[in-house]
């Protein structure tokens, strides 16, 4: 479906519930609708560049839009965590707080760039290593450097790989999910789960320690941050 009830959108969102029943949602994409935003909503309701989807629509139609330096005319496209978007010469990312996704200007350097987070890796036809990346994409990398939970500063512009940073004891990382979402911290320990239970971590938060699960947390480097938060 093209569209669902507003009072059932996230709250991120943003958007009225109460004006109308309906609000667009995202086509299928690199990310479900629970970790997304329609670039509809981005524009009219969020950034309110637009009143409308008639003046959404319009924008797209002048290919204005970019999503990760690609242009994109569908309305109902997903955007999500570490994407950036360019509106004409205006740069923003997509990043979370404690409420969820939001977004935040950034600069044309800024928007050169990505955080990419490995979700897995395979070996391909001719024995190339394959790394999947958590918003869809994929590359065929030349050394098996890599390990799942790691991320990379990725250049938009050159589609290469500038810096890798290993999701190990030290690392910065953002927690993305859960009821800690939002909350910057390091990683102070691993807990190893054998079994099917998901593993965890014990990331350290100025004086508070958080315990969560490995999958909520996205690396931002080892010392500070490789991106602007």
């Amino acid at each position: 479906m093209g569209y669902t009830r507003r009072l059932l959108s996230p709250k991120y969102y943003k958007v009225s519930r109460k004006s109308h029943k309906f609000i667009v949602t995202t086509i299928p994409g690199p990310y479900g609708k629970d970790k997304s935003i329609p670039i509809a909503v981005a524009l009219r309701d969020i950034l309110k560049i637009a009143d409308n989807i008639h003046e959404v629509r319009h924008i797209l139609s002048k290919k204005a839009v970019k999503i990760d330096n690609k242009i994109q005319t569908n309305f109902k496209f997903p955007i999500g965590f570490m994407d950036v978007l360019t509106i004409n010469n205006e740069n923003y990312r997509v990043l979370v707080n404690e409420k969820g996704l939001y977004i935040k200007p950034i600069d044309s350097n800024q928007a050169k760039l990505k955080l990419l987070k490995i979700v897995r890796k395979c070996y391909v036809k001719n024995n190339k290593l394959q790394l999947s990346f958590h918003d869809g994409r994929t590359l065929l990398v030349e050394k098996d450097m890599y390990k799942t939970g790691d991320v990379v500063l990725f250049d938009l512009e050159t589609k290469q790989i500038k810096q890798q940073t290993q999701f190990k004891r030290g690392a910065m990382i953002l927690i993305t999910e859960g009821r800690n979402k939002g909350k910057l911290g390091v990683i102070e320990d691993m807990v190893i789960i054998r079994g099917s239970q998901p593993n965890k971590i014990i990331v350290k938060t100025g004086t508070e320690k958080i315990e969560t699960l490995k999958d909520y947390t996205f690396v931002l480097g080892q010392d500070t941050s490789l991106i602007n938060m």
